[in-house]
């Protein structure tokens, strides 16, 4: 899985913001607990749902996250890179994570701020989300 391989990509393959410009669409996706990774972790696209991003050249970026039902989850805000570090922004709130890029496939881990509802109980807990997206249009 590619998850798995995130931390041995060559710094190289990091880039700056601008070479994210595009529309992505994801092949894998995932929320996972940092607390308890074995048995909180989801896999959205293995349960029907549709992720995409649109990230513009300035950082401004819309994520869209489709369940098969009901109304997908949009979340818009900013993020900065500097070929070392993302910052990703969303309202109030400021999140840290990390990006690999290579040709037209990106790899995200976003994490500082994520919380997700992993048994359905109403109690969201701190959560990373693991995306592995493929651009299918932009510069």
């Amino acid at each position: 899985m590619f998850f798995g391989s995130l931390l041995w990509l060559p710094s190289r393959l990091r880039s700056k913001i601008e070479e994210l410009e595009g529309f992505w669409v994801a092949s894998q996706a995932r929320f996972v607990s940092p607390l308890d990774e074995k048995n909180c972790n989801v896999d959205l696209i293995e349960g029907g749902y549709a992720v995409t991003m649109d990230i513009e050249a300035s950082g401004g970026f819309t994520l869209t996250i489709d369940p098969p039902q009901p109304a997908p989850t949009v979340v818009s805000g900013t993020m900065a890179w500097d070929g070392k570090d993302l910052t990703v922004t969303v309202g109030e709130t400021t999140g840290l994570g990390e990006v690999f890029l290579e040709g037209d496939q990106v790899a995200f881990r976003l994490s500082a701020g994520l919380e997700y509802d992993f048994k359905g109980d109403g109690e969201p807990i701190p959560a990373r989300l693991l995306l592995v997206m493929d651009r299918v249009s932009g510069p």
